[in-house]
């Protein structure tokens, strides 16, 4: 390691650390996906009941979203709950996110974490703290954030 430091220099070494070489498209593709995935099981899981109406929603939401059939929904749900399980940290995730998505995108996808936490009926305070941070780490304004809450709660009440 010292001397690829002095290869490299550590401007260029912090560099290539902070932003690995672009890899295959298919993989990065996957890597959007299971992040997607993983955030909406984390929602899920928030208010630690796991209710069928949020696991239908997350398997809907994954269908339309990726245009995956329902068998493939539920194989990237099963892999991201066994990487969910090892989570420490949500911000290798949205990392994947943020360099796959514009602005107007990862907004969509708060209003999918949103309509999960919508989909039982009750908005429990975990799921929304998790979303908020979710939002941030995503670089999400607060007014859209709750522009999103609002919308997607009106619509699920009616």
């Amino acid at each position: 390691m010292p001397g690829l430091i002095r290869r490299l220099g550590i401007k260029a070494l912090l560099e290539s650390l902070s932003n690995p070489m672009p890899g295959d498209p298919a993989e990065q593709e996957h890597d959007y996906e299971l992040a997607t995935a993983i955030l909406l099981i984390e929602v899920m899981r928030a208010d630690r009941t796991s209710h069928p109406d949020e696991r239908k929603t997350v398997v809907a939401t994954l269908v339309r979203a990726f245009q995956l059939d329902e068998s493939e929904a539920q194989a990237l749900i099963a892999k991201g709950e066994s990487r969910a399980d090892e989570v420490v940290s949500l911000h290798e995730f949205t990392q994947a996110i943020n360099r796959r998505l514009d602005a107007e995108q990862k907004a969509h996808i708060v209003e999918l974490l949103w309509r999960v936490a919508f989909a039982d009926g009750d908005l429990d305070r975990y799921e929304e703290h998790l979303i908020r941070r979710i939002a941030d780490l995503l670089h999400i304004p607060h007014s859209t954030y709750i522009q999103k809450k609002l919308s997607v709660g009106e619509e699920m009440a009616l």
